[in-house]
């Protein structure tokens, strides 16, 4: 079989990415009116629930596509068509049968790891979710078999059929049942539902993408080949799919010990009942909405394009090339990231009023909070990409739980010490701690490579200006016309100018402080175009 070229797969990485921003997309619209429709309380139970789903979810999504397509890849470089169907014929029963005793564990069990966790209103929820194990281990097979063959778009295609049968079922059910007076956590199972509907309707799309793959595909009318014995092909598929499942886990499972501490820190605190606790959890959750829009919006785009260019040179040993890669790479992280999070930071009343009306007076300090842990979040994929890129990707992974142990304990003294807010807080140590230590193996394992005052210093001085120019609008506009905040539409139109008008000083700086180069440009959406108006 011919292999796919490098270009396949970068045209496939990029399709990739648009799904991921169309499904971030989808998914904020999808969020926000439920948080809206059901309420702080039932917000908290939804999101223990999706919690404990999130960690098997992880396992699943990441280890198995990751481990099956570098498989039947290899198999595939090497003219071995029996191999291939080997390793598809052995991974769907394998994996089948462990989504199948996850699914098991969650439903049987659901009572118990809801209280764990410290919502027993969860149970609902995590017994709807249960079959999504199985049906997310199935979906994973089939997308490791397409990826194998560099084809990226069952996988885009089925992300947004996903989302949309997600938002659909799960909006539905949660307004049918709030209508027919139903208690909050049937609702929250309701909306959790169309978790379930969603990776249910990938399944077909995803067989049918693997019957016209086998149909055309040039290695199926190659010659016989001897495959690897069945155990043989076990030992393979789960020595591969282990390590990235584990590390992709990692956070996962953080977040949702991160949970029960929050969950019991609160109660410890003087006045604060169960049904504040998961009050305050709720608004929490509001927030963590916006937390990741940032990095999916504009980094994930830029990690597409440069990482495998960095692979590129690193493999060529163009130590040169590489280094302004990484340059470019981090200086644009900065561009992108610094703008948006610190500008998200000081208009978050405004932010959060708009979405979530003024019922909260912690929604807006946590969200102001979590924005600035956004920056980090971009900063952490990006130097994880570049660490990637250069094959220390085990080095990587040590500074995941180190950020997850910073995390878990920072919301055990923070949360206990000063309520909610300490979450955000321990957040944004998390990530960075994360972002620092990989940082600290870049400098330390690619010296000289990158100028980290360099790429930070005029972006930064780009960001202080702007994040000036944005807190003295927000906090000038009410006073002149004191209405302003009293409506969703007065908050919309003050959040509007102030982006406006802090996009222009920001660009405006961007230029005149000569902090974007032209070959960065390249590597942003319609960068050709950028680059020739720059010149």
């Amino acid at each position: 079989m011919r292999s796919v070229s490098r270009q396949g797969y970068l045209k496939g990485a990029a399709i990739l990415s648009a799904a991921v921003i169309a499904t971030k997309a989808i998914g904020f619209f999808y969020k926000v009116p439920l948080q809206n429709l059901i309420g702080d309380e039932n917000t908290g139970i939804f999101t223990a629930a999706y919690n404990v789903y999130s960690v098997l979810l992880a396992v699943a999504a990441a280890g198995i596509p990751v481990a099956l397509s570098r498989l039947v890849a290899s198999a595939a470089e090497q003219e071995r068509p029996v191999q291939v169907r080997r390793y598809f014929l052995v991974a769907m029963p394998v994996f089948t049968f462990l989504g199948g005793l996850g699914a098991a564990l969650m439903y049987l069990f659901s009572r118990q790891i809801a209280g764990f966790v410290g919502v027993p209103e969860a149970a609902a929820g995590i017994r709807v979710l249960a079959p999504a194990v199985l049906l997310v281990c199935v979906y994973s097979v089939y997308r490791g078999y397409l990826q194998g063959f560099g084809n990226m778009i069952p996988t885009a295609l089925s992300q947004i059929v996903e989302s949309v049968g997600k938002v659909a079922v799960g909006l539905t059910a949660a307004w049918l049942l709030l209508d027919r007076g139903a208690p909050g956590e049937r609702v929250c199972a309701g909306a959790l539902a169309g978790t379930t509907a969603g990776i249910a309707l990938t399944i077909p799309l995803m067989a049918r993408y693997k019957r016209r793959t086998d149909a055309v595909a040039p290695l199926f009318r190659n010659t016989v080949d001897e495959p690897a014995g069945i155990r043989e092909t076990v030992r393979r598929l789960l020595h591969t799919s282990f390590p990235v499942a584990l590390g992709a886990s990692a956070m996962s499972v953080f977040a949702l010990v991160d949970t029960k501490l929050i969950y019991a820190r609160l109660q410890q605190r003087p006045g604060i009942s169960y049904d504040r606790a998961k009050a305050l959890f709720g608004v929490y959750a509001k927030a963590q909405t916006l937390f990741n829009l940032p990095s999916a919006l504009f980094i994930v785009p830029v990690t597409v394009a440069i990482v495998p260019a960095i692979a590129a040179a690193a493999a060529r040993r163009d130590r040169r090339q590489a280094g302004a890669l990484m340059t470019s790479a981090l200086r644009l992280n900065n561009l992108l990231a610094m703008p948006v999070a610190f500008g998200m930071s000081v208009t978050a009343y405004t932010l959060y009023g708009l979405l979530y009306g003024q019922s909260s007076a912690e929604g807006p300090v946590i969200l102001s909070i979590l924005a600035v842990a956004s920056y980090f979040v971009c900063l952490q994929l990006v130097t994880t990409s570049i660490l990637q890129a250069w094959g220390l990707e085990r080095a990587a992974l040590v500074t995941v739980p180190l950020g997850g142990l910073v995390k878990v304990a920072a919301s055990w003294h923070l949360v206990g010490r000063i309520g909610i807010l300490g979450a955000p807080v321990g957040t944004l140590l998390c990530y960075g701690v994360i972002a620092g230590a990989n940082l600290l193996l870049i400098r330390r394992r690619l010296p000289g490579s990158v100028d980290l005052l360099g790429v930070t210093l005029r972006p930064g001085l780009c960001t202080f200006v702007m994040t000036g120019a944005a807190w003295g609008i927000n906090g000038l506009l009410p006073r002149l016309l004191p209405g302003l905040r009293a409506s969703r539409w007065g908050l919309l139109l003050a959040l509007g100018i102030t982006v406006w008008v802090s996009a222009a000083v920001y660009g405006i700086c961007v230029f005149a402080f000569g902090a974007v180069k032209k070959q960065d440009l390249k590597y942003l959406p319609n960068g050709k175009k950028m680059k020739k108006w720059l010149n």
